[in-house]
């Protein structure tokens, strides 16, 4: 998708977002799964959001400098929920820790639309997963998982 949207940054982003939530997230209690569930949302919600956006995107609206639709948005909106539920599903073996709960899903789907929907020239691909991992973990702090 990068070739077909312009020179930006956006794959150099996504590399260093992995590398600081390994680095930040790893070792922390529901840092696996958060971690897992930030990268799933930017790469299936993102793709799709793409994806969908230019193919059916006919309702647009303009943020900053750049134009998005509500249809990408809305994919990036249920395609990172999907990311999400299947990241706090899949790491439940390896971690002990339930699932996310729908709230945690619908609140990570949301704040990944937002970050997704506010990046500029590729910087989506770091705060899509650094933020939405920040905030699943972070809620992990303040309430029980599951």
């Amino acid at each position: 998708m990068d070739a077909e949207a312009g020179s930006n940054a956006g794959t150099v982003w996504f590399p260093l977002s992995f590398t600081v939530l390994i680095l930040g997230l790893w070792g922390m209690p529901g840092g696996k799964a958060a971690l897992c569930a930030g990268l799933l949302a930017l790469a299936w919600g993102d793709a799709a959001a793409a994806l969908v956006g230019r193919r059916w995107g006919r309702h647009r609206y303009h943020v900053g400098d750049a134009w998005r639709s509500l249809e990408g948005s809305t994919a990036m909106l249920l395609f990172s929920a999907l990311g999400i539920a299947v990241a706090g599903a899949a790491t439940t073996s390896v971690t002990g820790m339930p699932p996310y709960d729908p709230g945690r899903v619908a609140a990570g789907a949301v704040a990944a639309t937002l970050l997704e929907a506010g990046g500029r020239r590729g910087f989506d691909n770091f705060l899509v997963p650094v933020g939405t991992a920040l905030l699943l973990w972070g809620l992990g702090l303040v309430t029980p998982i599951g």
